[in-house]
């Protein structure tokens, strides 16, 4: 009879004149006669079904350890990666802060000289090129769900290289569950690229398609120090804020342990921005009992550099560049300040990038000492007269900024980046420059 039920041309009839209660109750009788036929049927079938799911899933982990054994030798000399033993910090305070900061092959110095600072570890990356010198990223940390900071300066001698490193380190961190990027570019390449000249319609856009690509890859925040044009900040889109940090004013203590007198601050070009930032050096430079001069170096006629301002006769001339990259400019500005009778020559530049014969140039020239910082410390060059300041320390503070929930603003308005620099413990000004109650409203520096 159960037969018959079931049967196929039977249950086909059947559906056709059975009303719901008939259905169900012929649903019940098939269960009982499938138990009844074989009562242990279902039971045996889970406990296998189990025991061959717990064999696959050892199965399963067996070859993973496997691949991990594996995978400790894949990587070839060429990679850049962080193995525990050249760790700076032990992994507690890493995990403990989740603050993870990766790099790329850009000024990997500076990056190690910032976690430093942030008493933690790089966070482990692989960069490697393959035998088609295609470049392959794989991110070796857990980065789901986490804000993450990228210290990756485009600077030489591989701008383009380290270009697509940032494109595909961006990329690959979205990829892996990433929440926020934040790019730290200490150098921007390009960012004096940010018009095309009239004449050349088809010329491209560097400066602007650079930020394009770097926002569609995934980036989230720029930031930056002294970029070459105010215009890139309008390259990104208003999801992507880009911030720049003017580090000029970190100069003021080291000249003053240098000794000037009466000194002349003299700008690159006689621009409005350029003006507004003499002007907040004026100010920085009146709180340690200096009354500085203001002056401007101008292309004249034949292309040829001169100087517009004070008299610099007996007194100590400091120059303001955004960058130092052939070094023409420095020597024919110092030779002409030197006819004028210039006491001593100081160059100041946040970017010393020394292209072409710019170390011969600095050598011959009546420039006592070239400062810049480290924002390009792949091309730093050892010379006697060419000094270095280290902006790891600024940069680790903005990163713990922006870590802890606060803003740059509040940076701004409670920092002063003289404090960035420590001059020796007997220095006149020491105390001052620790010390000193700095009205930030009254300085035209902002990040």
């Amino acid at each position: 009879m159960f037969t018959k039920i079931f049967s196929k041309r039977f249950f086909y009839n059947f559906a056709k004149k059975a009303t719901l209660p008939t259905i169900a109750a012929a649903g019940t009788l098939g269960l009982i006669y499938n138990i009844n036929k074989d009562p242990f049927r279902s039971i045996n079938e889970s406990s296998q079904s189990k025991h061959e799911r717990g064999e696959k899933y050892k199965q399963v982990q067996e070859n993973m350890l496997r691949e991990q054994e594996a995978s400790k030798n894949q990587f070839s000399e060429n990679d850049i990666i962080t193995p525990t033993s050249q760790l700076f910090f032990s992994s507690e305070s890493s995990q403990k802060s989740g603050l993870l900061v990766f790099t790329g092959s850009g000024n990997r110095e500076l990056a190690k000289e910032v976690v430093s600072q942030l008493d933690i570890q790089l966070s482990r990356i692989s960069i490697h090129k393959n035998p088609e010198s295609e470049t392959e990223i794989e991110i070796l940390d857990s980065v789901r769900g986490k804000r993450v900071f990228v210290i990756q300066s485009l600077c030489q001698p591989s701008i383009n290289d380290n270009i697509m490193e940032l494109y595909l380190m961006c990329s690959a961190l979205k990829r892996s569950g990433a929440a926020k990027v934040t790019c730290i570019v200490p150098y921007f390449a390009y960012s004096r690229q940010t018009s095309a000249e009239s004449d050349k319609e088809r010329r491209s856009l560097n400066g602007s398609d650079i930020c394009l690509m770097l926002q569609t890859m995934g980036c989230d925040q720029v930031i930056t120090i002294n970029y070459g044009q105010i215009e890139v900040k309008g390259f990104f889109a208003p999801r992507v804020p880009i911030l720049n940090i003017d580090v000029n004013e970190m100069v003021v203590p080291y000249l003053l342990e240098k000794g000037i007198e009466n000194p002349v601050l003299i700008g690159a070009h006689l621009r409005s921005r350029n003006v507004k930032r003499l002007i907040g050096l004026h100010k920085i430079f009146n709180l340690f009992d200096q009354n500085p001069s203001l002056g401007f170096m101008i292309r004249g006629n034949a292309e040829k550099i001169e100087y517009i301002g004070e008299d610099v006769k007996n007194r100590d001339c400091i120059l303001f560049e955004n960058l130092i990259d052939s070094g023409n400019s420095l020597q024919e500005l110092s030779l002409k300040l030197h006819k004028d009778g210039a006491r001593r020559i100081f160059w100041f530049s946040p970017h010393g990038l020394f292209t072409d014969n710019a170390q011969k140039l600095i050598k011959n020239s009546f420039v006592e000492e070239c400062i810049v910082t480290n924002t390009c410390e792949e091309v730093k060059p050892q010379h006697p007269k060419i000094q270095y300041l280290s902006v790891a320390k600024l940069l680790a503070e903005v990163i713990s900024f922006l870590h802890s929930g606060h803003s740059l603003d509040q940076f701004r308005r409670s920092r002063s980046l003289l404090k960035f620099y420590s001059p020796p413990t007997d220095h006149p000004h020491n105390e001052k420059i620790h010390h000193q109650n700095f009205n930030r409203s009254q300085f035209t520096f902002h990040l």
